[in-house]
């Protein structure tokens, strides 16, 4: 059997590793006397791919680790949530196909799978299961496939998804209802469900499935972070074959702060790319700081497969098209991560055409690496490859006075602390000021101190003739920490202890930022939580 093409991989990257999990290779039968044209292989073994040394995708193989993994993983689409701090990796939700054993039972009685490495530079470490359901009863939160997933400043995000219910005939998918999020802090678990019934309308709200989710870790409220779902569609939670598109020129983002979901439409001025599903998704941050850039690669109703950047806060889409790549062919089911500073490495994946079996992959091993500044695809990764700074024509269309045609105050003020424009300036350079600073330091020093002198002084004869506190005021309260998980939420504590290990064996991957944020858990309310295939030949069972 000649290898053809692989999906429904997911990737996360961790420490100096990038791990793949799940998935199925399509093989071309020849010779075997199957009466069908393929298989499709499955495995649950991850494998994982350094990051800290150069390679091509031509030979990559001669770099990669096959790791074992507990019983019963799922091999369709499980979520990845990294935490660099804490040197973990969980995984939620996921399912089965190829009649691996245990599949039932792990779909009646899910647990969270969390991989702790060694030692951080370390490739391999320790799986454990969660003895006990993620919820009280378990049903508040259900085990899910095709979900949207990211994690962000120590969240684990997954949205919507179909549950699927266990039938003796058949495998029946629900749409389901809610934004569950995981604390990797303390270990507790919500479901947001009125909140997400922001997202689409009756009977699809609160429903997202076979899109995209990207953290932005220093935007919106306080700078608590902010999730970005792209793309994909909304199931109907009572008949599984309803399903409706997500529009690309409205994004609705989840804002971690107030503990909301927002929307907000595209600048009109540019081209917002065709609704897709399966297609993958990473965000990168300017080295200024000036904006962050989502880029959207693939997915089902596009030929050729381009890359679209949203630019954000201008909420600007541009189409970087796919120079470099091997061929102009449709790809979906694919799985992206950043990677090396400034690349994207785009793993697995497969055509949307009639005949998509009937040739081998043009990418060599199933991968390709696009460069994120330079906008082309090659099979060349560079682990010291300079840091990412937003591509020329988004940074000429700021220059240009590109802005966000805000929906309203709100939005604005979400995304206008944590990426300012900076101000065009020709001003002296750095060796200038420091040696300047030498010959004024003197002055400066007494006119800073005249200047702090007379504003606390004119400040505490303020005060006195209020009664009122210089650095609060006692009406409003402080709200300095707050985070507003108080709302709409339901948090029920999950095992602390988690015995059952699976070691791994020394044979043979999350985009973002992993900056743990420690959220103060909320009191335990009750949750809620509800329980087709596309005719495109990119749907795969």
């Amino acid at each position: 059997m000649l290898v053809e093409y692989s999906l429904h991989y997911v990737a996360a990257v961790l420490g100096d590793h990038l791990y793949l999990f799940g998935g199925g290779t399509s093989q071309k039968n020849i010779g075997t006397g199957s009466t069908k044209p393929y298989d499709v292989v499955h495995s649950n073994k991850p494998l994982a791919i350094p990051l800290n040394v150069d390679w091509n995708t031509e030979t990559v193989n001669d770099k990669v680790q096959t790791m074992d993994s507990p019983a019963n993983f799922p091999i369709v689409r499980p979520g990845l949530w990294p935490n660099a701090k804490e040197n973990k990796m969980y995984s939620w939700g996921g399912g089965f196909r190829g009649g691996l054993p245990g599949g039932n039972e792990s779909i009646k009685n899910p647990r969270l799978r969390v991989f702790t490495k060694g030692d951080p530079d370390s490739l391999y470490g320790a799986w454990a299961i969660d003895p006990k359901p993620p919820g009280d009863p378990p049903a508040h939160i259900k085990l899910t496939q095709h979900a949207s997933w990211t994690s962000c400043n120590g969240l684990g995000f997954i949205f919507g998804g179909s549950y699927v219910e266990v039938d003796p005939q058949q495998y029946r998918g629900f749409g389901t209802l809610g934004l569950v999020i995981y604390n990797m802090t303390y270990n507790t678990w919500r479901n947001e469900s009125e909140t997400s019934k922001k997202f689409g309308k009756a009977p699809r709200a609160g429903n997202h499935e076979h899109g995209t989710a990207a953290c932005l870790p220093t935007a919106g409220t306080r700078g608590e972070g902010v999730v970005v779902f792209l793309g994909g569609a909304q199931r109907s939670i009572e008949n599984p074959a309803d399903q409706l598109d997500v529009r690309m020129d409205t994004v609705s983002f989840y804002d971690i702060g107030s503990n909301d979901l927002y929307t907000q439409k595209t600048t009109s001025e540019s081209s917002a790319p065709l609704a897709r599903r399966r297609a993958c998704s990473v965000a990168a941050r300017s080295s200024n700081n000036r904006s962050y850039e989502i880029f959207v690669f693939g997915g089902l109703n596009e030929q050729p497969a381009n890359m679209h950047i949203l630019t954000i806060p201008g909420f600007g889409w541009f189409q970087a098209g796919y120079p470099g790549a091997d061929s102009a062919e449709p790809r979906c089911n694919q799985a992206c991560v950043v990677a090396g500073n400034r690349q994207m490495i785009s793993v697995g994946g497969m055509p949307s055409m009639s005949d998509q079996w009937s040739s081998p992959d043009p990418w060599k091993n199933g991968m390709k690496v696009f460069d994120m500044v330079n906008l082309k695809w090659g099979n060349q990764y560079i682990s010291s490859a300079p840091a990412y700074e937003s591509p020329a024509m988004i940074r000429n269309w700021y220059d240009q006075g590109g802005v966000a045609e805000w929906d309203n105050d709100v939005n604005r003020r979400l995304f206008s602390s944590s990426t300012e424009t900076p101000q065009n300036s020709s001003g002296p350079n750095i060796a200038a000021i420091a040696g300047g600073a030498a010959a004024g330091g003197i002055v400066l020093t007494a006119l800073v101190a005249g200047l702090l002198f007379w504003y606390y002084r004119r400040k505490r004869g303020r005060a006195a003739e209020r009664g009122t506190s210089l650095h609060e005021d006692p009406a409003k309260g402080s709200t300095k920490g707050t985070t507003g998980w108080d709302h709409d939420s339901s948090v029920t504590p999950a095992s602390g202890d988690l015995p059952s290990e699976v070691q791994t064996m020394p044979s043979e991957l999350h985009n973002g930022v992993d900056i743990v944020h420690e959220l103060q858990p909320a009191e335990p309310k009750p949750s809620e939580l509800s329980a087709s295939p596309s005719n495109n030949r990119c749907y795969y069972r």
